[in-house]
This record gives structure tokens, C-alpha cells and sequence, in this order.
């Protein structure tokens, strides 16, 4: 969660150039015009040019670049935002994974994207309101009560939007994963969305979380496949708008889970993953 109120931050300004901030790690505000860094004092903004900080290129670079990817999150459609996503390293403590397998979901009926198979299609709820804020947070859910499924946010505030990560490969934390899924071969411990959130540990409690603050517990760095290495197909196991080929992976990836059609959806060729 942001160490200030969304809200708060969309009115605040830097006191040298009356420009917007941008929120960087939980205890700094940033204005990469001018390159000044403000503290945040337990939860309150010290907006005094005296008791600010020039930021550092590193910093810079950093800031930019996270930026840059919360706006194409923002901007993007669905499907777009979900190829960009394709390929990132997602990182909670030890562990760290690289995704293979997405799918796009878009919003509610009337908006830019509408898609019945998302859990936007009924509105804002107190489940899915988490998909209808910021870019780039994370909004976790229980499948058939058991599997913690992870999605990343996107499209902007208010339209509702999200990225399913359906599989990805152990780059990090092997060690971890392995106790936390014993017996289970390498390329099958986070196939599946229910899987990869159990192998990262993740669980309900860190919906919300803001993955493009390097000092969140869990942290996103894109890293897009070429768009050759990139295949699609429909999503797995909706029941609704079941031709939409929203899903993509990575070509060859063994960690792709196969394809299933919810018997729901009708009866169409099947698709295989590689």
C-alpha cells in the first residue's frame, strides 16, 4: 500500500516548480523534472526545498523507467499491457520467477475494454475493487477456495483491468520453492496460476501490494519477449467470451500449462501451448 492516500497524491505539487510528484519507495516523493527527492515523514510530506535531496542518476533511471511502465500499463489495451508483462521477474523475498504465461482481462460493460470472463464484468466490488485503482498493484484471489491466483493491475483508475500470471520459471529461491512444493519437478512448480502463487508464497493478505515500488515486499521487473517468441491463444477454462485469444506465452517455455475449454464454452479444436 502507498505510505499516502492515492488522493493526497494527486493534488500534491513540488513547491519549486508547482509540478506533480511521483510516489518513490514508501518514504519518498520525487520530482524527476528537477530531480529533487522530498521525505515522508510518518505518512505526512515534508514539502520544503530546504530539506529536500537532489536524486542520484541511478535513482533517476530507476524512477523513469517504473514510470514509464505504469503509464504503458495504463494506457495500453489489455492484451498490449499483458504481452509486456510476459517475460518480467516477479521477486518476493528469496524467490524470484520469470513469468511465461499470461492472460488479459479487461473491464466492465461500458467500458473501453468490456469482457464478461473478468472479475471487473459486475463492477466495483470488495473482491475486485483492488482492479479498479492504479496500474501495477497486485490483485490476488482464491480459486475453488484453495488456489492463490496473482494478477497485475492495469488500464487506469476507475475502468478496471488485469493481467492472470498463469505460469512462470523459478530463477530464484529454488531452495524455498522446493519446501514449499516438495517432490514437484522444476518446470511444474509454477505452472498453473494457483501453483506460482504458492511456490512466490503469496497470499490474500498482499492484495493491493504495488509491484513498481522497489520498496514493496514484492517487486515486478518487466523484461518483454520479442514478439516472435510470443504465441496466443484463448483463455483457459472461461466460459464467457472463450474465443478471445487474450492468452500468451513464451515460445518452447515447459512451464506453460496446457490448454483446457470450460465445457461451458462449447465444443472447439483444442489448443496446445508449444
Amino acid at each position: 500500500m502507498s505510505a499516502i492516500d492515492d488522493r493526497l497524491l494527486e493534488i500534491l505539487a513540488c513547491p519549486e516548480d508547482k509540478g506533480p510528484l511521483l510516489l518513490a519507495g514508501q518514504d519518498t516523493l520525487y520530482n524527476p523534472r528537477l530531480r529533487r527527492a522530498y521525505r515522508i515523514d510518518d505518512g505526512i510530506p515534508v514539502l520544503l526545498v530546504d530539506e529536500s535531496r537532489q536524486g542520484d542518476e541511478s535513482e533517476h533511471a530507476e524512477l523513469g523507467a517504473r514510470d514509464r511502465f505504469r503509464e504503458l500499463l495504463r494506457v495500453a489495451p489489455p492484451d498490449e499491457a499483458a504481452r509486456a508483462v510476459l517475460g518480467g521477474v516477479l521477486s518476493h523475498g528469496p524467490v524470484a520467477v520469470r513469468i511465461v504465461e499470461v492472460e488479459a482481462y479487461g473491464g466492465p460493460s461500458g467500458s473501453a475494454h468490456p469482457d464478461p470472463a473478468a472479475h471487473t464484468w459486475p463492477g466495483p466490488t470488495p473482491r475486485n475493487q483492488v482492479m479498479f485503482g492504479d496500474a501495477g498493484h497486485l490483485y490476488v484471489y482464491l480459486s475453488h477456495g484453495i488456489h492463490r491466483c496473482v494478477n497485475i493491475t492495469c488500464r487506469p483508475a476507475g475502468e478496471g483491468g488485469g493481467i492472470l500470471l498463469r505460469g512462470a520459471r523459478v530463477v530464484a529461491g529454488h531452495e524455498v520453492v522446493d519446501g514449499r512444493r516438495p517432490g514437484v519437478p522444476a518446470e511444474r512448480a509454477a505452472r498453473g496460476p494457483g501453483n506460482l502463487g504458492s511456490a512466490l508464497g503469496i497470499d490474500l493478505s498482499f492484495r493491493g501490494t504495488d509491484v513498481l515500488d522497489s520498496s514493496s515486499s514484492i517487486t515486478f521487473q518487466p523484461d518483454p519477449v520479442p514478439g516472435d517468441l510470443i504465441r496466443t491463444g484463448p483463455r483457459v477454462g472461461v466460459s464467457r467470451a472463450a474465443d478471445v485469444p487474450w492468452r500468451f506465452w513464451t515460445a518452447g517455455a515447459r512451464e506453460v500449462s496446457p490448454y483446457r475449454r470450460s465445457p461451458r464454452a462449447g465444443r472447439v479444436t483444442d489448443h496446445a501451448p508449444w
